[in-house]
């Protein structure tokens, strides 16, 4: 993830913008915290989507390495077979999310895998975060249970959560309304203070 968060500060300073609004979305979010703690001064506004701050597990670290072992037997479609119910209960968002992993390459998804499993417990550095923090969960969310979005409200200043009741793990893809209203209430944030 902080590899990650270097590559967003390069191309920010390639695009010459000091500071932004950073926004990310599960392994974004990871990486958005990733930016928060290693280049705060680089932040106007930081959102939390269907993310969370704790690490794998080690029953999850070890899921996520036997997926890995299984990409490089069989290929990407078993990351999206077994991902979709828990992506979104929408059938038709579903068949949409299966094509986009199914093309997805296989040394991709094993750095993205690796990445999130090696990721930092954000959890002790949370409070230090003191840009607007908007915190989006969806209530139907079946990766990111909604108590690790309300245990980063209640730890970072500034911050607010915003659960939408039908939603799941892919906001802006199920209620696209919804999302881009809690995104413009922290821009709004930002701009008034």
């Amino acid at each position: 993830m902080e590899t990650m968060a270097v590559d967003v500060t390069a191309l920010m300073d390639k695009m010459k913008i000091e500071q932004a609004i950073i926004v990310g979305h599960s392994m974004g979010g990871y990486v958005s915290l990733a930016l928060a703690r290693y280049f705060p001064e680089r932040m106007l506004g930081l959102g939390l989507i269907g993310t969370q701050a704790v690490p794998d597990t080690p029953e999850r670290f070890q899921a996520r390495m036997e997926t890995i072992q299984e990409i490089k037997k069989t290929g990407t479609r078993v990351v999206s077979t077994n991902m979709i119910n828990r992506l979104t209960q929408e059938r038709i968002l579903g068949k949409e999310l299966e094509g986009i992993i199914a093309g997805t390459t296989a040394q991709g998804l094993i750095g993205t895998l690796q990445g999130i499993a090696k990721r930092e417990d954000a959890i002790p550095w949370l409070a230090s975060i003191t840009v607007p923090t908007l915190i989006l969960s969806g209530k139907m969310d079946a990766i990111v249970p909604r108590e690790k979005a309300l245990e980063m409200a209640n730890l970072i200043p500034h911050s607010w959560r915003i659960e939408n009741p039908q939603g799941g793990h892919m906001p802006m893809m199920e209620d696209p309304q919804t999302t881009g209203i809690s995104l413009r209430s922290l821009v709004l944030k930002v701009i008034t203070g």
